[in-house]
């Protein structure tokens, strides 16, 4: 808005001297006095350099004050609507902060608790970055987010305060529908087994400990991250090995596309570990994403098929 342009004051005293066509019931509508209304119309007219009203019998728009009265109706509608558009964002606690999370949260559980934090905090700021457990522990200790959700275990030298945030069962995966799908399965037992292993950490992940457990040697193809893991599986006869949190929607459709099967003697589980740095205190507005985010992460545990809660448990997360 350059000088010559009316504050939204000065439009409001020309809408109520129109609509009025009073000077003084102008400034009594705008608790103002007549001679401050009178000042304020003289300075818009001599800023526009256009007469508004004609003074004689009483006060009487011109048709250029009509035609701006039209636009200004527009103008104060337009405050009224962006004033209403911040109602939403008066409550909730305020900040930011920086997470990372790996897929076996990001696949299901990351949008219905993001959409409860965003409604419960509005003006809070969230940075979410999805990546593999190895490359969001190096961020957590390069100082560059504020903590991280990842798969356990940790680097033995790295200095991080850890806290277990969640212990769930993981499935086998196929591509195949088959009868009796949710049965369990030893994977010692599975024939012509060809395995998809994601996320490896430079060391032998949770995974590749099991098959050494068991003594099973079968083909391995090894990716970086969860995307197209499960598009692989689906178009040829290789399984993979996932969290139940990664395929709850599978598993809780009646219209599946995979075969998800329990593993059993021995079971395998996911330990996910909320790492941050020691000192490194979490905000109030971050603590209250990762209650949402556990909040989420054990109603879709209770959902896993003959399992509940019995083998899946969160931890309390605290930030200080």
């Amino acid at each position: 808005m350059d000088d010559t342009s009316p504050s939204l004051r000065e439009i409001r005293i020309f809408v109520a001297v129109y609509e009025e066509c009073s000077f003084t019931a102008a400034a009594v509508r705008e608790h103002a006095t007549q001679s401050g209304v009178s000042h304020h119309i003289r300075k818009i007219e001599e800023r526009l350099k256009t007469t508004l009203f004609s003074r004689g019998q009483g006060v009487v728009p011109t048709p250029a004050g009509t035609a701006y009265y039209q636009r200004c109706l527009e103008v104060i509608r337009a405050h009224e609507k962006a004033i209403g558009a911040l109602s939403g964002y008066t409550r909730g606690l305020t900040g930011q902060f920086t997470a990372g999370l790996t897929p076996a949260l990001t696949a299901c559980q990351l949008a219905p608790a993001y959409v409860r934090f965003s409604n419960e905090h509005p003006n809070a700021l969230a940075r979410l970055i999805d990546s593999n457990s190895a490359s969001l522990v190096q961020r957590v200790l390069d100082d560059s987010i504020d903590f991280a959700i990842v798969a356990a275990p940790l680097p033995t030298k790295a200095n991080l305060v850890a806290e277990r945030f969640c212990l769930a069962p993981q499935y086998l995966v196929s591509g195949r529908q088959v009868e009796g799908q949710d049965r369990p399965v030893r994977l010692a037992d599975v024939t012509d087994l060809k395995l998809v292993i994601t996320e490896t950490q430079g060391e032998p992940s949770e995974v590749h400990r099991y098959l050494e457990r068991l003594n099973v040697h079968v083909p391995q193809l090894e990716f970086d991250g969860f995307l197209g893991v499960l598009g692989f599986i689906q178009a040829s006869d290789w399984k993979t090995i996932l969290p139940g949190l990664m395929v709850i929607h599978e598993l809780t459709s009646s219209q599946r596309q995979f075969t998800v099967c329990e593993l059993r003697d021995p079971s395998l589980t996911l330990e996910l570990m909320l790492v941050r740095l020691p000192g490194r205190k979490l905000s109030d507005a971050a603590l209250a994403f990762v209650e949402h985010l556990r909040a989420v992460t054990l109603e879709h545990s209770a959902l896993l098929p003959n399992l509940g809660n019995e083998n899946c448990s969160l931890a309390t997360v605290r930030g200080r």
